[in-house]
């Protein structure tokens, strides 16, 4: 995890030309010096000789969701937004109807860098202050039992509420999207009348949400008592989400009544995201060579989306997550934590299957070559044993 320095927080006047999934395409800086840097492409786009500046897609994302201008007929004064040295978003200057024209460049002051101020005013009295590369979070009391609701007996898994900022909305005008799409209009018709005003209103988007936080030496009190805090959880139907209450979900997963699993495609996607990130050898845990042998397809890729998500493997819901809550913990990167995030997102949506959920999807009557992953009869006969998903919950202690 990333303890989070507000001093890290700054913006970069640039001349902007293009976003692209990948790249910000810069000409100049805001005094006109030519943006220069032995570390990115230079090419000639346009008729401008720009610097291809590699971000993140997690940023390229944000900027698309609240802008619907991609590229511009001429270099566009913008601010690019930074955490140390990584860009945690991108804001383009609006045309101010109030002065009948853009703000003079050297005058102009990116929302983002104006509510710097506020988030410290916010966050001084907080604890603990965290960064993953989606959100800024924090617990104003960690001892504060009203805020935790325990969801395992030991006290190892529970629910911590936070106050948190989206860094995608960090700093945008309130009517973003609106104003982009008003000046875009305004041009076409050459009426300066269809122009919205866009006085500054930055805003900083407090909310109060929960994560999920992991305390795995609850077992142990003389030892040191580490917490791994997940992602900040969607409580709401927001667009471009999966529409599911992940906090009720958490909620869940230790469930002795409905125990849940992870699923084939919780292997897949932790699989690919944790090779990536650390080398193929860190993906042992998840012992795929035995989910080969028991589906009879190597690769799994090829096996039916529902049979994916429906198909548990031999572990607890606990274990597995207990297994990525390792690599948030121990992760100080952002961009890593950025892609460890959105696994840990997806898997929780899309990655964990309940033991109800089995016995319907594997109903009386469904042909065995409907669901060529394993024999039916050997799995309905391993569910009702409970052969097929022994727990494996012993958890040994944490180091620092």
């Amino acid at each position: 995890m990333l303890q989070f320095d507000i001093n890290k927080l700054r913006s970069v006047y640039v001349y902007l030309l293009k976003v692209t999934g990948d790249y910000l395409y810069v000409t100049t800086h805001r005094n006109g010096e030519p943006y220069l840097s032995t570390a990115e492409d230079q090419v000639s786009y346009r008729d401008h000789k720009v610097t291809k500046i590699k971000i993140h897609r997690s940023v390229s994302q944000g900027f698309f969701k609240f802008n619907v201008m991609k590229e511009f007929s001429s270099p566009r004064l913008a601010s690019l937004n930074y955490y140390g040295s990584d860009i945690i978003g991108v804001e383009i200057q609006m045309f101010n109807r109030r002065l009948g024209a853009f703000q003079a460049a050297e005058n102009w002051q990116s929302n983002f860098s104006k509510v710097i101020v506020k988030l410290g005013e916010v966050i001084k009295d907080a604890e603990n202050v965290w960064i993953n590369g989606q959100e800024i979070f924090w617990v104003k009391n960690a001892e504060d039992t009203r805020s935790m609701f325990n969801i395992t007996n030991d006290g190892s898994y529970f629910i911590q509420m936070v106050s948190y900022v989206k860094l995608s909305k960090m700093g945008l005008d309130r009517f973003q999207k609106q104003k982009t799409a008003k000046e875009i209009s305004s041009v076409n018709s050459d009426s300066a009348e269809e122009l919205h005003e866009t006085v500054s209103s930055a805003y900083l988007p407090l909310s109060t949400g929960s994560v999920l936080a992991y305390k795995p030496n609850a077992a142990y009190p003389d030892l040191e008592q580490i917490v791994v805090y997940s992602p900040v959880l969607s409580a709401d139907k927001e667009f471009g989400t999966s529409n599911k209450d992940e906090v009720r979900m958490v909620y869940s997963i230790a469930s002795e009544t409905n125990p849940s699993y992870p699923t084939i495609e919780f292997a897949i996607r932790a699989a690919k995201t944790i090779g990536k990130l650390y080398g193929y050898a860190e993906t042992d845990f998840l012992d795929i060579p035995s989910i080969i042998k028991k589906t009879g397809i190597v690769n799994l890729q090829k096996i039916s989306e529902k049979c994916r998500f429906k198909t548990p493997m031999n572990m607890r819901a606990t274990t597995s997550i207990s297994w990525l809550m390792g690599f948030l913990h121990r992760e100080t990167d952002l961009n890593n934590l950025r892609d460890l995030s959105k696994m840990f997102k997806f898997i929780i949506n899309n990655g964990l299957v309940y033991r109800n959920s089995i016995k319907t999807f594997y109903r009386e009557g469904v042909k065995e070559h409907d669901i060529p992953l394993i024999n039916l009869a050997d799995f309905n006969s391993e569910i009702d044993d409970a052969g097929l998903m022994v727990p494996n919950d012993s958890i040994e202690p944490v180091a620092a």
